[in-house]
């Protein structure tokens, strides 16, 4: 056997070089991609052809009350936020699945199955939202029996969402892809009643369209922006990005240019 010794100086050259090489590896091994994925944009998932006012169509110029906010947030915490658009049933199982990190405007009392639950975090309440039972002309003398006594009601809601309570004992329901074909199928006596949000009816000017008849409903929901339970750690400065865009008047500001007047 051979044994070579090299001199002192020239084993301290090669051993620096070698500690190099292992910082170098271990840098682009483990803390390049996790510097990289911490950049990456949170994938925001909308519905697809918008609801407006609170967001719209991929293809239309305006953003939206929703994309507003997250736009306000980004600025103030750096957190990145990407757009996705895809119906309703598909997003909450994307969310579920991971493929999707973010969902605008949602109240936990939505999200009850236990995997939703399961993975899921919660930002602080951003605004209120109100709803109200909207029939065609012709149904307004029945709105009180429909609302009651849903045995007798066809209700329609947009696919994906979820039915609301009273109305699980009706014995059948109809799907539309968003609350403007709700209004559309309730004119054309395709169903009897719908709950819509009073923002969006107040957006389409429902509330004066002699087309049709409210009555408000009872309950009130408090909308937050809804995280995979893996995100948790932007919370905190998600939190307090809305308080500062409250106490600024930004948040009222953006509600204004979309003609909402609901209290948060």
């Amino acid at each position: 056997m051979i044994v070579v010794y090299l001199p002192t100086s020239v084993r301290h050259i090669f051993s620096r070089e070698y500690n190099l090489k292992l910082v170098y590896v271990f840098c682009f091994t483990f803390l390049f991609p996790t510097f990289a994925k911490a950049n990456e944009p949170l994938r925001v998932g909308l519905i697809e052809g918008g609801r407006a006012p609170y967001f719209f169509a991929h293809d239309n110029p305006r953003t939206g009350l929703y994309k507003d906010i997250l736009t306000a947030i980004s600025r103030l915490t750096g957190v990145k936020f990407s757009f996705d658009y895809y119906p309703q049933a598909r997003l909450r199982k994307m969310m579920i699945s991971g493929n999707l990190d973010v969902e605008m405007g949602t109240d936990p009392l939505w999200r009850q199955a236990a995997n939703e639950i399961n993975q899921s975090v919660y930002s602080d309440p951003f605004m209120q939202s109100t709803e109200s039972w909207v029939v065609a002309l012709n149904n307004k003398d029945r709105i009180d029996t429909l609302i009651a006594t849903p045995g007798v009601a066809r209700p329609c809601l947009v696919l994906g969402f979820n039915v609301e309570t009273n109305m699980k004992k009706a014995n059948d329901n109809v799907k539309g892809n968003s609350d403007q074909h709700l209004l559309n199928m309730l004119v054309r006596n395709r169903c009897d009643i719908a709950l819509i949000p009073d923002v969006i009816l107040e957006y389409y000017q429902v509330v004066e369209d002699k087309r049709f008849v409210l009555s408000p409903a009872k309950n009130k929901y408090q909308l937050s922006i809804r995280f995979g339970k893996k995100h948790q750690s932007f919370l905190p400065k998600i939190n307090k990005a809305l308080r500062e865009i409250k106490q600024s008047g930004e948040l009222q500001q953006l509600m204004n240019k979309y003609g909402i007047n609901h209290s948060y």
